[in-house]
């Protein structure tokens, strides 16, 4: 049976039904992105994008999504509908809503056609990746940062598994998926609980005997990796990868995601103030974390001729958190912010969805005011204690190709 969570909430003017499909198989990341693509663009009903189309429109304009996501050591494909609160029209739309979904999961149109154009689509995503050498330095960066941990594969695949998947991989992961995946079901929207759950009970089900997967982990490397790669570009990019040593869960990933900010997540951090603001630099710079992987890592585009200076002072950031050199002010701030973002959570029915999922894999019942209250005791000496537990893992450099590095 699948674990269904229900958010009864008069927020919105639509219900949405998310259903998350969890596998821990990294290997078939690029059979489940086209599996995502293919599920939300026909089905055996409505076997053509005319009819979804008109489908969706009838429901008063439906919106139907796909996607996939990494959290940790788990993949997660998600399909999600919206559909208006048929309180506002005069039409049964929820159960409408749940048989379409059903529809969907149950008889998709996995032809050779359709297979056809999620390649491209894919393969078109991938090259665009690929193109953008910001996100590209990043990812090459964390994939080789995670090498031997599921941080080196990326959600959506690779060009090279995609030119050796056939239709018949692409259904056989259809089968693994109903079969083996943990699946979730969560609604945000004005809906009745118990009909709600009493609905979904009857029409998804789910093979698997576990409810729950692993998905946080802790990546831990010997040596720190440096890679210098070479392109025709008129900027240099550069990505530090550290392991953070800290999980993300507690009371601990809250201070993880202050100290975060205090370095590059803020106007007034440090990386943003003494890489762009004094020294001209770079145009932006940024620090982020990866919780599920248990990584932070610091990105920049920078002037071609500065990337090494540019590295040299990111690093020296983290020693000066570490030396107590950040102001009341900038500590303050950074909670300031995080809890803001906290509170918007409850403004978006899919963050809410990606709230409620969070609480769900890590088994973590909290709610929002217990964790604002627990960003908001946050104190000098924790954030201290969680930046003494980086540990540098990767520096990768793309630079110019008349560049000596």
């Amino acid at each position: 049976m699948s674990r269904i969570s229900i958010i009864s909430t008069k927020k919105f003017k639509d219900v949405v039904i998310t259903l998350r499909f969890a596998n821990q198989d990294q290997s078939k990341k690029t059979q489940r992105a086209l599996l995502a693509l293919m599920l939300s663009d026909r089905s055996a009903k409505y076997n053509s994008k005319v009819k979804m189309n008109q489908k969706l429109d009838n429901m008063f304009g439906a919106t139907l999504t796909s996607s996939v996501h990494d959290y940790g050591q788990a993949h997660v494909l998600d399909l999600s509908l919206g559909v208006l609160n048929e309180k506002f029209v005069k039409a049964d739309l929820f159960e409408d809503q749940i048989q379409l979904l059903q529809e969907l999961v149950y008889h998709p149109l996995l032809t050779k056609e359709v297979f056809n154009e999620a390649v491209q689509v894919l393969k078109d995503m991938l090259l665009r990746e690929s193109d953008n050498l910001s996100s590209y330095t990043s990812k090459q960066a964390l994939r080789l940062a995670g090498e031997g941990f599921p941080l080196a594969y990326d959600r959506i695949g690779n060009l090279k598994a995609l030119e050796t998947i056939t239709l018949e991989d692409v259904q056989q992961e259809m089968k693994s998926l109903l079969k083996n995946d943990v699946l979730n079901i969560i609604v945000v929207g004005d809906v009745n609980k118990e009909k709600t759950t009493s609905l979904l009970n009857a029409t998804f089900t789910n093979n698997n005997i576990h409810d729950s997967f692993k998905s946080s982990y802790l990546l831990t490397s010997n040596e720190v990796k440096n890679k210098v790669e070479k392109r025709e570009t008129q900027q240099a990019y550069m990505t530090i990868v550290y392991d953070t040593n800290t999980l993300n869960y507690g009371k601990e990933y809250w201070v993880l995601q202050i100290m975060s900010m205090i370095l590059g997540g803020l106007p007034n951090s440090f990386l943003f103030q003494e890489v762009r603001e004094k020294r001209s630099l770079c145009y932006t710079i940024r620090a982020s974390v990866r919780g599920y992987d248990g990584v932070m890592f610091i990105s920049s585009g920078v002037r071609l001729d500065s990337v090494d200076q540019a590295v040299d002072l990111s690093l020296l950031q983290v020693d000066r958190i570490i030396a107590s050199e950040f102001t009341d002010e900038l500590l303050e701030s950074a909670k300031s912010m995080l809890v803001d973002s906290i509170y918007r959570t409850d403004d978006s029915n899919r963050r809410m969805i990606d709230s409620q999922y969070r609480k769900i894999i890590l088994d973590e019942d909290v709610d929002t005011n217990e964790i604002i209250e627990m960003v908001n005791q946050v104190s000098r000496k924790e954030v201290i204690k969680v930046a003494k537990r980086l540990k540098l893992n990767t520096i990768y450099k793309l630079v110019g190709k008349d560049l000596h590095a």
